[in-house]
């Protein structure tokens, strides 16, 4: 398995290649809990990937320190794009997009509703 820094995002698993953000470097704790979190994901995509993102239990004891990084690095804000290109590949995060989706659907309906 091969990790590669990079300067946006977070952090990432496209088949064998974990990518972290090299300002991750700055937080050693979040750091590793974060490539260990990677690590755990396949190298293709299945249904324990999901559960994996959607539990997030690398981060236990972590979360302030992980939404200070988001907050203090904006590079990271890409990590919330559904859809993005990594070395000239096209990449899908299809949690974020089914979230996405799913506001989406619920701001129609809504709007509908009170037309």
């Amino acid at each position: 398995m091969e990790i590669k820094y990079v300067d946006f995002g977070i952090g990432s698993r496209i088949n064998n290649q974990i990518f972290l953000n090299s300002k991750l470097k700055l937080y050693p704790n979040l750091h590793n809990a974060i490539l260990q979190h990677e690590k755990a994901h396949s190298s293709g995509f299945n249904w324990s990937d999901l559960m994996i993102d959607f539990k997030n239990t690398h981060l236990r004891g972590l979360k302030l320190q992980y939404y200070r990084f988001i907050l203090e690095n904006p590079s990271s804000w890409s990590e919330f794009l559904p859809i993005w290109r990594n070395q000239g590949n096209w990449a899908i995060n299809p949690l974020l997009l089914g979230l996405y989706g799913l506001i989406i659907s619920i701001i129609g309906i809504i709007g509908v509703l009170l037309w």
